[in-house]
């Protein structure tokens, strides 16, 4: 039988027998279009699963980073909720008055020049201005009513002098340091203070909490008649991790006198 001559190499062009698989002059396969198919399937199926292997790769990487993320983020935050917040001002210094800071420049306020500031930097000092504070008739009450609650609060600041709006008037400001009253929620020291107040005879005209990003404080507006007067304090308590820095702002119950007075209050920051 005879060989049909008509097959050709589709490499040199040279004449093949039909039962060549491969060319005798350059090695070329020749098996056929099937055989060729055939046998670069599995080389490009191979190089489609590198190429989703290339593409898996940087999604599993960017799912790990998102996770690293957003647990990183998460600590932050509850480790920031720990810690006591930083207070800014929301008050510009009046003409005429001056910034008050505290010993160890953990807080600050401001009060008219002509004020007398007592400052406390140690705890002998501190037993001392407790009795000063004592001694003065109608400050016994600046804290009332949740004062009462603490036998142990910490007088640091007294500062006293004319009210601007009305030089014949005097007002007075304390800040107390206090540990008891900060184991407290907001909410359970504003309960205990309407209860205390009955007890006291001390009018409540506000009681309340301030949550803001700028600032958090609860604050107390009470009235008691002292020395024959009534005395009206603006209170302002600012929670920490230890303890509670408190300003108390003390004088005629007069809204004319209060305005100020509510300014002092106001001006207190807590800076760690």
């Amino acid at each position: 039988m005879g060989h049909d001559m008509s097959r050709r190499c589709p490499v040199c062009d040279q004449f093949l027998l039909d039962d060549d698989a491969v060319c005798w002059q350059c090695g070329q396969p020749v098996a056929g279009a099937k055989a060729t198919a055939t046998s670069t399937a599995p080389a490009r199926s191979d190089r489609r699963e590198e190429q989703q292997e290339r593409q898996i790769s940087p999604r599993a990487v960017y799912g790990t980073l998102t996770v690293l993320i957003v647990a990183a983020a998460l600590y932050l935050t509850g480790f920031l909720g720990r810690q006591p917040r930083v207070q800014t001002t929301l008050t510009d210094l009046p003409d005429g008055w001056t910034w008050i800071r505290g010993a160890e420049s953990d807080y600050t306020f401001f009060l008219p020049e002509e004020w007398e500031v007592l400052m406390a930097v140690n705890r002998s000092q501190e037993d001392e201005l407790d009795a000063v504070v004592q001694a003065v008739p109608g400050l016994d009450g600046a804290f009332y009513p949740l004062s009462r609650l603490d036998t142990q609060l910490r007088t640091i600041v007294y500062a006293h002098g004319p009210i601007p709006v009305e030089p014949s008037e005097t007002g007075s400001v304390l800040v107390a340091r206090s540990r008891a009253l900060n184991q407290l929620t907001p909410r359970e020291l504003v309960a205990l203070a309407a209860t205390a107040a009955q007890e006291l005879d001390v009018t409540l005209h506000a009681a309340g909490e301030v949550e803001t990003f700028e600032r958090s404080y609860i604050y107390f507006d009470a009235a008691r008649d002292s020395a024959g007067n009534r005395q009206r304090c603006q209170q302002h308590l600012f929670q920490g991790t230890e303890e509670m820095l408190w300003i108390s702002a003390c004088g005629p119950a007069g809204s004319r006198y209060q305005r100020d007075l509510t300014a002092i209050a106001g001006s207190f920051q807590r800076l760690r």
